[in-house]
């Protein structure tokens, strides 16, 4: 009895399935990034710099936007001039996710955020404030 195709056979099937999973990992990678940075970084972040967020309705148009609702008086944000109602802009992908990351990659270092401050009056107030996000 000859073993080696069955052996062959057997690798081709491992090298199968290892190639699937890498491309679902790969193609699932950007949900699995988000919800991280969200729901794992996000409170973290929020907790450590002195501020809150929601992504809720607060425009006029009834668009779900992601915004400061509190600052924690002291702290980071508070020192940095950041109030509750700022919401951040400039980002292209997804606001909450990539102000996260933009925090989490700033770690030991300073980083620059922008806010635009809704005015009553219709003329927003944009707010361009550097912060030095700690390590831990």
């Amino acid at each position: 009895m000859n073993s080696t195709p069955r052996f062959w056979k057997q690798w081709l099937v491992l090298v199968f399935v290892l190639f699937v999973i890498a491309v679902t990992v790969w193609l699932g990678f950007p949900e699995f990034y988000n919800r991280y940075i969200v729901e794992i970084c996000g409170p973290k972040l929020q907790k450590q710099l002195g501020f809150e967020t929601v992504v809720g309705k607060r425009n006029q148009y009834g668009a779900n936007t992601f915004y400061i609702t509190k600052v924690d008086k002291g702290g980071v944000f508070d020192k940095a001039g950041i109030k509750p109602g700022f919401i951040p802009f400039g980002y292209m992908h997804g606001f909450e996710t990539e102000f996260y990351s933009q925090l989490e990659g700033a770690r030991g270092e300073k980083t620059t955020l922008r806010f635009i401050e809704a005015a009553p009056d219709g003329k927003d107030i944009i707010h361009t404030i550097d912060i030095a996000v700690p390590i831990n």
